[in-house]
């Protein structure tokens, strides 16, 4: 296995989703215990929206039975999912 030149590892899109994750988790821990629970979810909601497809894990992780689930729960669910993600963040 051969090493990926730097230049080309600098231009790798899957690059920018990950920074932008670890920058936001950077900054909400920089403010630690001044912002609070509430203030902690409230800057970490938006990173993770940026930065994952949260309906696509969703209907990845109830699987082929997705489509037989209600469009009102299919959204309940994905709404229960992200706030899961931000509060594991």
């Amino acid at each position: 296995c051969s090493a990926v030149p730097l230049a080309a590892q600098a231009t790798d899109p899957a690059r920018a989703p990950i920074q932008t994750l670890n920058e936001g988790l950077l900054t909400i821990m920089k403010g630690g215990s001044a912002l609070g629970t509430k203030g902690r979810i409230a800057r970490i909601g938006p990173v993770v929206d940026q930065t994952f497809d949260i309906g696509l894990i969703t209907r990845l992780s109830v699987g082929p039975d997705w489509v037989k689930v209600a469009p009102g729960d299919q959204a309940t669910l994905v709404s229960a999912m992200r706030r899961m993600t931000v509060a594991q963040y």
